[in-house]
């Protein structure tokens, strides 16, 4: 039988796997991930690319950033290393449904976010084709912005629309995506104003080619947008 404290004070779970361990009620929900399941999720530290925020051993721009011609993204940075329990953590949120896991992903976003030290004025997010959205029923994108934005208190627009429902980016090499992507995102009339002369923040769940990333940049960079920033779950 349970004692009246277990009741009112029931032991803490892990987000992610269940098990039961010690944390204070009031500890940040990202910290009720246990740690071996924070270190099964490989975190981002130490050096990393300043343009796309890949993980390094040296400082500089990575090979690929080096390469590129045009950026339209001052930079990214991301939360975890896209490994096989990052992986399948984000399947669990993405495609089945586990929308519990919004809050403590996107307060590792937001550590890494306040940890890059830019300046934002309005968040946004990459849009899901309609089809998407009701096959999903969510954009986890836009949760993730959503918690973000209103944990630094910081405005979530609306201002991107996808009009052409593409293959899932994952299974496609970097110039499919590339092409894929030509003419898929809108930005929403009327909204051309309120982009202007501002630092923006474009969310996603994972930083794969940033192909996507900087299709939705451009959109906000043409608007007048003064930096558009991004920021991911995992990469």
């Amino acid at each position: 039988m349970m004692g009246w404290w277990e009741t009112f004070f029931p032991t803490p779970t892990c987000c992610l796997c269940g098990s039961p361990y010690r944390a204070p009620g009031w500890a940040p929900i990202w910290k009720r991930i246990c740690s071996p399941c924070i270190e099964r999720l490989f975190p981002i530290r130490g050096e990393v690319c300043p343009r796309c925020g890949r993980p390094q051993s040296i400082r500089g721009h990575c090979s690929d950033c080096q390469r590129m011609v045009q950026t339209f993204l001052e930079a990214n940075r991301s939360s975890l290393s896209y490994r096989s329990y990052t992986r399948e953590s984000i399947h669990l949120f993405k495609f089945r449904g586990k929308v519990s896991l919004a809050t403590p992903f996107a307060e590792m976003m937001t550590l890494t976010l306040v940890q890059a030290k830019w300046h934002i004025d309005r968040i946004t997010y990459v849009p899901l084709h309609a089809t998407r959205l009701t096959e999903r029923g969510f954009n986890q994108a836009e949760l993730l912005a959503r918690l973000v934005a209103r944990r630094l208190r910081i405005p979530l627009v609306h201002c991107l629309e996808r009009r052409v429902v593409t293959p899932f980016q994952s299974h496609q090499g970097r110039r499919a995506r590339q092409q894929t992507l030509i003419d898929a995102f809108v930005l929403k009339s009327g909204l051309e104003r309120d982009v202007a002369d501002k630092c923006w923040l474009l969310v996603d769940d994972v930083y794969t080619t940033g192909a996507t990333l900087q299709e939705c940049a451009s959109l906000l960079k043409k608007a007048g947008a003064t930096k558009v920033y991004s920021l991911t779950l995992a990469r």
